[in-house]
């Protein structure tokens, strides 16, 4: 598995963000009501961190040889968890960005006010969710000593 780069994150984040931001002001000049963002959202992707997060510690005491409750298997589920948590949160940025910008040009609406700050704070907690994906999947790279022998070289035991 590759490890995923910054760029390809960025560009999720910009793709999903403008396709956003087409929808929202379409339904902004016809005069709809903004969609709404919720507060629990935030709350949802911070515990999605903090889960994360404790998960990647688990990993990082199997490669230092700890004692931990986790195996491979269940250290290879949490690095494509944190390759999906990345990818989403990315493409969640891009979201909720578009959703902050809507809210920023009608600030001085009651109705935008809220919106905003709410939006604004899910961005925030998607960024930090990415962020955490990102170094947990670092926590998930098998050390050059473990890895399986170059090829060409052939095992003393087939099985």
């Amino acid at each position: 598995m590759t490890r995923t780069s910054i760029p390809r994150l960025v560009t999720i984040a910009i793709i999903v963000g403008l396709a956003s931001q087409l929808v929202l002001v379409y339904l902004d000049d016809r005069r709809a009501h903004p969609v709404p963002v919720s507060a629990i959202t935030t709350m949802l992707l911070l515990a999605l961190a903090v889960m994360l997060w404790r998960l990647g510690l688990g990993v990082k005491k199997l490669i230092a040889r700890q004692e931990t409750r986790i195996d491979a298997i269940g250290a290879a589920r949490v690095a494509m968890f944190a390759k999906a948590c990345s990818l989403g949160g990315s493409g969640l940025a891009g979201y909720f960005g578009a959703q902050t910008f809507i809210g920023a040009r009608n600030y001085s609406s009651p109705l935008y006010f809220e919106h905003t700050w709410i939006a604004a704070t899910t961005l925030l907690a998607c960024l930090a969710l990415v962020t955490v994906a990102l170094i947990v999947e670092s926590w998930c790279e098998i050390p050059p000593d473990d890895q399986d022998p170059p090829t060409g070289v052939r095992s003393a035991n087939p099985a």
